[in-house]
């Protein structure tokens, strides 16, 4: 092109080499760019600072106000100078980091440039924009945690064993605090019937600032080392307590949360997690308890998490559960543990999660060859088989680190150490810290989704169960040459030998174990083609059978523990529990790539698992941690949405259309406003009115298309009517006007 707004990108980056901070004097604009043979058909390729790479990738887009931009630098500070300049005003950097727009990226960057380094390698596309959370603080306030030197001493609290598989002959180290933890999440509904929660905010959490011994960070994301949490206190606590009552519930609450329960409410137990059952041995139990609401700031006390010298002590804060969850969804609260235990409250309380993701996972519809049945599965395991023996010394697998970490603060116009802790904690010498988790779906001809896992028998559940058997997501360490999240997805697809574009990260990163590890973990969905090759350690279930098998052991809130043992489910009576285990990070990946298939296939197996369930046996709600339904976020509400199948065939049995709920961004001149949601209350005042008819000459047929409309769960007043709100929020403003003696128009009214 003869004008800037016609030139290739290639010719506009040699313009901008030439013309870059045009305000400085004259024939000193511009920057370094070199031309080099080009490495591929119909490419060119130029050697150039990253920092102006960075900047033309940017703005190159951008061409109409090119010019009138051109002296605005986008790249004047790294991420490690803005947390200086933060931390250079008596600000704590809580979390910082990367942000890469998934759609602009694809849209503007991967399908015309690639970033490479000197070496060849390559780079990925560089962030769109970066994020800081700060606070400011007062003077000799805790800002930042960081490793800073070994420690001379020499005994640990963490305890290292190993144990070998007697089958296999695999040696496992394990470690451990010995100790276990329960967390405990106080909640209260408010009067908009939100759900809230009290976490403890600004507990230090040394590990988030440990040294990397192997690997670097691949996202680039940072914490001040104080992070947001449950309290947390010793099992042993809770076991005093024996069988709850609003007393013991009392005084817990008093000594521990500094709380007072809400209408004689009682401790509730919930989940269990175990984090790595394969080598931290340690089950975490949670507890829910209703609260009063609480105006003042609380400091927990006796509770584990706690490390003594340090200023940061943290305190109890009420939290919107649901802005907790957003938190966890883009980064900020590496927690996934968190996540679970938030939507276990959300089930158990029937409260509706909303999805702030547009993201919808496509899969090939295929036929899926080595697929068995859930029951076929574990009756390929010996539910009480002792597999694993305690042996002397250790596997040389983890190593025990003693590390000195410092508290810094402001002082004086400049940052200081304020306090010194030892910390304990453990790395793999063989391996880097990062692992990635990886969930393959596939979809079966008749769109019922598969899940492959790994089912095999790990040592810290039968050291605590007496049975090993666990069902874990597929996990591959990431090697040390991988440096960011392009290489972590291409290295991903060539294990199970597909393209990067069909490895889908889900969601951002999060620790292991904080308390024990600074190992962090990546997860990732892989959408199979249509014909693949099984890896023979994996087991393939439809993802029905995966709720039912989460449902049989979800613990207390889980079917009665009365079955004999090998049941199809793995429960054993005489143990009084559930003897098979779910990995945590598979729940965590199961969950979240659950929330993004699309919304017939999340219905769809949900109804499924229902359904059994319901022929069985009566039960209590399941705690799938695994909401039943999400309200889509009215912002991202983009197109209509098609009715589940179950309310297709209750339409169907009337002979009515099924209901559609109409796209929020309804042009102004189509129906009106109301009609997003009146189709859909007109439907089902039609099916209350025919049930009212049918009861009276068939009621075998209406008891029966009544249970259908149970298991629709559809709830219209549930459902979002901006539309309706901003017509009448139009009359309100007509009528004010009108009520005006003058009559004139008043822009600021709109």
């Amino acid at each position: 092109g003869d004008d800037l707004a016609g030139m290739s990108e290639a010719d506009l980056l040699v313009w901008y080499s030439q013309y870059a901070r045009p305000r400085q004097d004259p024939g000193c604009a511009g920057f370094f760019l070199e031309e080099l043979p080009p490495r591929f058909p119909r490419t060119r390729l130029f050697r150039l600072p990253h920092k102006w790479a960075y900047e033309f990738i940017l703005r190159k887009d951008d061409r109409l106000h090119w010019e009138t931009q051109l002296p605005m630098e986008y790249t004047f500070f790294t991420q490690r100078e803005f947390r200086r300049e933060l931390r250079t005003i008596g600000a704590r950097v809580q979390y910082s980091g990367p942000y890469w727009d998934e759609e602009h990226i694809e849209k503007h960057i991967e399908k015309n440039i690639r970033l490479y380094s000197d070496t060849g390698i390559l780079l990925g596309p560089p962030p769109t924009c970066f994020i800081a959370v700060a606070y400011k603080l007062a003077e000799r306030k805790s800002l930042n945690i960081e490793e800073r030197r070994p420690s001379s001493a020499q005994e640990s609290k963490l305890v290292i064993t190993a144990m070998r598989d007697q089958k296999t002959g695999r040696m496992s180290d394990v470690v451990s605090r010995n100790m276990d933890m329960s967390e405990i999440i106080p909640y209260r509904i408010d009067e908009e019937k939100q759900l809230k929660v009290y976490l403890h905010d600004g507990i230090a959490k040394s590990l988030t600032n440990a040294v990397p011994r192997r690997g670097i960070n691949i996202d680039g994301r940072q914490w001040s080392g104080h992070m947001i949490e449950p309290v947390a206190v010793e099992s042993s606590v809770m076991v005093d307590i024996g069988t709850p009552d609003f007393k013991s519930t009392a005084l817990f609450a008093r000594n521990f949360l500094g709380l007072r329960p809400q209408d004689n409410a009682i401790i509730e137990p919930g989940p269990e997690y175990y984090p790595s059952p394969d080598y931290i041995d340690e089950r975490v139990t949670t507890f829910f308890l209703k609260v009063e609401r609480n105006k003042m700031a609380v400091t927990p006390r006796g509770v584990l998490g706690h490390d003594d010298r340090y200023q940061a002590k943290g305190i109890l804060r009420e939290f919107d559960a649901q802005q907790v969850l957003n938190a966890i969804t883009v980064g900020m609260i590496p927690n996934a543990r968190l996540e679970l235990q938030l939507l276990s409250l959300f089930q158990r309380l029937n409260i509706i999660v909303e999805n702030w993701t547009d993201k919808q996972l496509k899969l090939q519809a295929g036929v899926i060859s080595g697929s068995k049945a859930l029951r076929k599965v574990l009756n390929n395991f010996k539910m009480d088989q002792k597999r694993f023996k305690d042996i002397k010394g250790t596997a040389g697998q983890l190593r025990n680190v003693h590390s000195t970490f410092v508290e810094e603060g402001q002082a004086r116009g400049s940052i200081t150490g304020l306090t010194a802790q030892d910390i304990d904690f453990v790395i793999f010498d063989d391996r880097t810290i990062n692992t990635a988790v990886v969930l393959p779906l596939a979809a079966e001809m008749n769109d019922e989704v598969h899940a492959g896992i790994m089912l095999d028998h790990m040592p810290v559940p039968e050291r605590r169960l007496g049975n090993g058997l666990t069902a874990s997501a597929i996990t591959f360490n990431l090697p040390a040459d991988i440096t960011n999240m392009k290489l972590a997805k291409k290295f991903i697809a060539e294990k199970f030998s597909v393209t990067p574009e069909m490895v889908l990260k889900m969601g951002e990163c999060y620790y292991n174990h904080i308390g024990v590890t600074p190992q962090k973990i990546y997860p990732f969905a892989v959408a199979l083609p249509e014909k693949f090759n099984k890896d023979p350690g994996q087991t393939f279930l439809p993802l029905y059978q995966i709720m039912l098998m989460w449902q049989a052991l979800s613990g207390v809130h889980g079917f009665s523990q009365s079955r004999d043992a090998g049941d199809s489910y793995g429960n054993n009576s005489r143990l009084g529990r559930p003897n098979m285990v779910f990995d945590t990070n598979l729940m965590v990946v199961l969950g979240r790539s659950y929330k993004e298939l699309h919304h017939t296939l999340k219905h769809d197996a949900k109804l499924q698992a229902h359904a059994i369930l319901r022929e069985q046996r009566a039960y209590r709600k399941p705690d799938w941690t695994i909401p039943l339904t999400y309200r889509q976020a009215p912002v991202i509400q983009r197109a209509p949405v098609a009715p589940p199948p179950a309310l297709e065939r209750i339409a169907k049995d009337f002979s009515m259309a099924p209901p559609q709920i109409a796209p929020i961004s309804a042009p102004a001149s189509s129906a009106p406003a109301t009609a997003s949601v009146e189709p859909m209350t007109s439907t089902a005042q039609q099916v209350d009115q025919a049930l009212d008819v049918l009861t009276q000459t068939d009621p075998g047929k209406a008891a029966q298309i009544s249970a259908k409309a149970t298991q629709a769960q559809i709830n219209p007043a549930t459902l979002p009517n901006l539309l309706s709100d901003f017509e009448r929020e139009i009359e309100e403003l007509f009528e004010e006007l009108g009520n005006e003696d003058k009559k004139d128009f008043m822009p600021e009214k709109w």
